[in-house]
């Protein structure tokens, strides 16, 4: 699987974590399983900002997974909710009924 394909089961699983979506990741692709795929330094001097790293043809670049589970889930946009619980179509305003208002 691919960093999206687990970024994807993970906003699935309710109990998932930012942590828990970087050790996915380090299984599938860490310890040399896939050359392009670097896991960030966390000591030293040089210790990065970042928690792992995709190498392609114009370098090395470093992704931080803070808040990528929150920043790629689904929710959906309250107003279009409203506007699709108010339609005239009975089916579309049913499967929308919780977003309606007294208005």
């Amino acid at each position: 699987m691919g960093v999206f394909a687990i970024l994807e089961e993970e906003c699935i699983v309710p109990k998932a974590t930012d942590d828990t979506f970087l050790q996915k990741l380090h299984n599938a692709h860490g310890d040399g399983k896939n050359p392009k795929y670097r896991k960030a330094k966390t000591t030293g001097k040089s210790a990065a900002n970042y928690h792992f790293e995709v190498v392609h043809y114009a370098g090395s670049v470093g992704y931080n997974v803070e808040g990528w589970l929150n920043k790629n889930k689904d929710p959906i946009n309250e107003a279009v909710a409203t506007l699709f619980a108010k339609s005239t179509d009975p089916f579309v305003a049913h499967l929308w009924k919780e977003y309606a208002t007294e208005s």
